[in-house]
């Protein structure tokens, strides 16, 4: 009877030790391989992570912080304790100018969990505008008919183009107002207009903006 029982305590300390051993294994451990330091506007994220687990691996998520979403999450591994991937998404206009924030969760067949998160800064939108004349002149001439060429550019997307011309009252009348031009040429776009400005014009005044909210204005002066 007395080798039975301390059987029993032997078996009990033996099986006790395991259970401890089991409820001390480590939670899975996530590593970054690379990530982008920075993005430009628009531009596409990778980065690539491995996860390694003591016990099977249960699931791996990776969750847009900003948009409270889970954007993907992958069960099933061809090998039970680790796992290398490679994660790609498109970012959009509501990330210019803005840090990225993407969660790694590793859950192991134990239910133990690790998470990691990712922070990569996106670039701001950049305009530009330029307004030429014929020889380099900087104004106009009442009542000459001139050639002027607009040259948008943008790092995301052209949104408009708006001329007006503005009268010696400071009144201000729309000449031409080109409109959706990320349909037709997003990154740049190269115009030319006529303009005959009269007495009356004190100057012109070409707006531009692009889809990020960034605005350029040039004032051309009628001389």
């Amino acid at each position: 009877m007395l080798l039975k029982y301390s059987l029993g305590l032997v078996c009990g300390a033996l099986l006790l030790g395991a259970c401890q051993k089991e409820s001390e294994a480590p939670a899975p451990d996530i590593t970054i391989v690379s990530q982008p330091a920075r993005l430009a506007p628009l531009e596409m994220v990778n980065f690539r992570f491995t996860v390694q687990a003591a016990a099977e691996l249960g699931s791996i998520a990776i969750r847009h912080v900003v948009q409270n979403a889970t954007v993907t999450k992958k069960e099933g591994f061809t090998t039970p304790t680790s796992d290398d991937l490679t994660f790609s998404h498109d970012t959009g206009m509501e990330s210019v100018g803005k840090t990225l924030r993407y969660e790694i969760q590793a859950v192991d067949a134990n239910n133990r969990q690790a998470t990691k998160t990712l922070e990569i800064p996106v670039d701001s939108s950049q305009l530009t505008l330029q307004v030429l004349l014929p020889g380099g002149q900087n104004a106009l001439a009442a009542g000459v008919a001139t050639p002027v060429r607009s040259v948008l550019t943008s790092t995301t997307l052209l949104m408009n183009l708006h001329v007006k011309r503005v009268l010696r009252n400071q009144q201000e009348e729309t000449v031409d107002y080109f409109n959706n031009l990320q349909l037709r040429t997003p990154k740049l776009y190269d115009h030319t207009l006529t303009l005959t400005p009269d007495a009356n014009v004190a100057a012109y005044k070409f707006m531009a903006e692009d889809w990020a909210g960034k605005r350029k204005t040039i004032v051309l002066p009628v001389q």
